[in-house]
């Protein structure tokens, strides 16, 4: 099974998701909240993946500056969360590669698909990083 998606925003970065009220109380900022209307507005809702998976990733920069300091890294979290929210992706636990990219470009974007890995690749893919 293969799920493309295409967001035309970049995630907030970790750095940037919640905040901390007076009293001690952890909240999601607003930048996070938009954010995830967006997503659940435009990520595919079904078919859900709920298998081992690989995670092919593009965020599109239309700025120099945040092209070279946003981490991608930072990211992933937002975007992997608000495809579990959605209910795309059972859990970000399936997930056992992913693949990103950050590039310059004329618009800003985040794409990319989840795809699932057959059992002949999941073996190969859990004994590669043995010597």
């Amino acid at each position: 099974m293969k799920i493309d998606f295409f967001l035309p925003i970049l995630p907030p970065s970790t750095n940037n998701l919640y905040a901390v009220k007076r009293n001690g109380q952890r909240y999601k900022k607003d930048t996070v909240l938009d954010f995830e209307k967006i997503a659940y507005l435009m990520l595919p809702k079904r078919p859900m993946m709920e298998e081992h998976c690989r995670a092919v990733i593009e965020f599109r920069c239309n700025d120099r500056r945040t092209w070279s300091r946003r981490d991608i890294d930072n990211m992933l979290k937002a975007l992997l969360d608000s495809m579990q929210l959605v209910k795309m992706l059972k859990n970000d636990s399936l997930i056992l590669e992913i693949r990103t990219k950050k590039i310059l470009s004329t618009r800003e974007s985040t794409s990319g698909y989840l795809e699932s890995v057959d059992n002949k690749n999941y073996n190969e893919l859990i004994t590669s990083g043995k010597d």
